[in-house]
Formats: C-alpha cells, sequence, structure tokens
C-alpha cells in the first residue's frame, strides 16, 4: 500500500517536472533587455517590438537610420568653409556648408550590410527585432562606395575641365553630374567619421569637390541659349522651359544672331475630330545646338487625349506637357550625358 502510494506520488512529480520542461517558455534572448551589454561596443543597433516580423523590423530600421541621419545633421549645420572665386584680377569670397543635404538617409543606411535579430514572446504575442551592423565591417563597404564615388567624380569633372574653354554648356553637365558624386562622397565621409572617428580619408580632392557648384552656376551663368519656337506652342509652356532653364543658372532670351547656343522648341497637338469628340496625340521636342552639333535632344510623346470640347483639350495637353516638363526636363538633362 505505501510502496504503491510512493509510486503514484513518483509518477506524479516526474509528470510534473516533464511538463514544465516541455511547456516552459524559453528564456529571451540577451538583447532583447540590453543591446549594448549583448553586443558590444563593435555594434551600432536597435531594437523594436510590434505586432508582427515585419513591422518590429521596419521599426528598428527607422530607429538605426534615425541615428544615422541625426548625427550627420548635427555636424552639417556646425560646418562651413570659405571658399575663393577669382574673376580676371577681382576675387571674392563667399561662405558654403561643407555639404548639401540631398539624400535619402534610409536608403543609405543599406551600404552598411545591416544584420537582424528576431525574438518572439508567445505569452505577449509580440514580437522583437534588432537591426545592427558591425562597425568594421561597415567602414569596409563605405571605404568600397567612396572609392567609386571618388572615381566617377574625377572621371566627369576631367571631361568637364577639358570641355570648359571650347563648350562650357557641356561642361556645365559635365559638372553637374560630378557634383552628384561628390555630394555623395562627402555624405559617405560623414558616416565614416561616425563610425570611425580616427580613421584618416585622403584630402586631396576635397577643394575640387566643394567648388563645384560654383564652377557649375558661373559657366551657366556665361551661357546664353537663344530660344526659337515653332509648332503649337503657347506661352504657358514656353515660359515654364525658361523658367526650368533659368532656375539652373542659364541665361535664354528670345533668338538672335550671335548667340553661340540655340535651342529648338517644337509642339505638336495632332488635334482630329469626329464631328463629336476631339482627340490629339500630343507631342513636345527640345533641341540644344551648339552651332551645327546638336548638344542636347529632349523629346516625349503623350498617350491619347479626348474631349467633347476643343478648348477643354488643348488645357489638357497643355496640363500634361507642363507636368512633364516639370518632371523630367532637368533630370533628362544632367543624366543624358
Amino acid at each position: 500500500m505505501i510502496r504503491a502510494f510512493k509510486k503514484k506520488v513518483f509518477f506524479a512529480i516526474f509528470v510534473f517536472v516533464f511538463c514544465g520542461i516541455g511547456f516552459s517558455k524559453p528564456a529571451a534572448p540577451n538583447w532583447v533587455k540590453d543591446f549594448n551589454s549583448a553586443y558590444g561596443r563593435d555594434y551600432i543597433g536597435y531594437v523594436s517590438t510590434a505586432s508582427s516580423r515585419d513591422e518590429a523590423r521596419e521599426k528598428s530600421l527607422d530607429l538605426l537610420a534615425n541615428y544615422f541621419d541625426a548625427s550627420i545633421q548635427s555636424q552639417t549645420n556646425s560646418s562651413s568653409l570659405m571658399i575663393e572665386e577669382s574673376r580676371g584680377e577681382e576675387k571674392s569670397w563667399y561662405k558654403k556648408n561643407v555639404i548639401s543635404r540631398n539624400i535619402g538617409v534610409k536608403s543609405d543606411v543599406e551600404i552598411f550590410g545591416i544584420e537582424y535579430e528576431f525574438y518572439f514572446d508567445a505569452k505577449k504575442q509580440t514580437h522583437y527585432c534588432a537591426a545592427f551592423i558591425n562597425k568594421v565591417n561597415a567602414t569596409k563597404l563605405i571605404f568600397q562606395r567612396m572609392s567609386k564615388s571618388k572615381k566617377s567624380f574625377l572621371g566627369y569633372y576631367n571631361l568637364a575641365v577639358e570641355r570648359e574653354k571650347q563648350n562650357p554648356f557641356s561642361a556645365v553637365r559635365y559638372y553637374a553630374k560630378a557634383s552628384a558624386f561628390a555630394k555623395e562622397y562627402i555624405s559617405l565621409s560623414e558616416y565614416l567619421a561616425l563610425l570611425s572617428p580616427n580613421t584618416e580619408i585622403a584630402e586631396n580632392d576635397s577643394e575640387k569637390m566643394l567648388g563645384i557648384d560654383a564652377k557649375v552656376s558661373r559657366l551657366a551663368a556665361q551661357t546664353i541659349i537663344g530660344i526659337s519656337a515653332d509648332g503649337e506652342i503657347n506661352n504657358a509652356i514656353e515660359t515654364t522651359i525658361r523658367d526650368i532653364f533659368a532656375n539652373e543658372g542659364f541665361a535664354l532670351k528670345k533668338r538672335g544672331e550671335n548667340e553661340k547656343y540655340s535651342m529648338s522648341i517644337k509642339i505638336e497637338k495632332n488635334i482630329v475630330s469626329d464631328g463629336e469628340v476631339f482627340t490629339a496625340t500630343p507631342s513636345i521636342s527640345i533641341e540644344i545646338f551648339g552651332g551645327e552639333e546638336i548638344l542636347f535632344v529632349y523629346g516625349k510623346t503623350f498617350e491619347r487625349s479626348k474631349a467633347f470640347n476643343e478648348r477643354t483639350l488643348e488645357k489638357q495637353i497643355e496640363t500634361k506637357i507642363l507636368d512633364e516638363l516639370k518632371n523630367s526636363l532637368m533630370r533628362e538633362f544632367y543624366e543624358n550625358i
């Protein structure tokens, strides 16, 4: 009787212990409570929680991106230098921020080789995610990107220098292209300073990079372009084209005889009617010449438009063309060289 009772007690204890082991909640990893103590100084990371794995990942990535954004912007706001500009014997100085901030920080953070850790707390129905980077690995990736940016910068910069005297219009476009890579290079150097403050960066090209926007502005102002319009262009479209180029620093005027550069604008509305409905397949072309040489071509043909009133259709055409010009003209001007 006593032996049977002991067997039952032993069996009950065995079942209790076994069930406790089998169904006990696994311990949360150390990084859930304290990322820094779990990973150490060689890492930068943030932990977030959410009701889904993807949302937790997105939130931790945002925190990591915001860290770099806030740190770099605080550096940028306090960093400026004086640049000398010469025109003949006259010299002038102006103050310029070291960096123009026109990059998307979140996309830039992807260059670091981000890693993730996940944990799910079944009891709380909560997902945890740590987004982090290894400083050493990230530094190597940044150096690789900086090397590519510098190589591209120098390639376009040297092309611009070759053309500056004979063809300043083309030089402007090459300098502008080089400027984009200069901004990328300097931006990357800021990230590097955060990750590895003691790393030294060669400064031999910094003056070229920091002074390039001044070159673009100066050359554009000296580049006078004469405009001639053909086809069914109206004042709103011609004015918009003028404004777009003027905003880039170019001097535009009505076509004369002495301009080194000329711009030809042509619009075709192609309106037809069957007596009830008006339809059109409009197009626009812009060509810029340096003498007989074509330096830039921009062309768009739009999808067919319909309206019961010709005036309404013409307004639709104008709106389409204006929107497209504002969206793509300058982008293609600088990219397609």
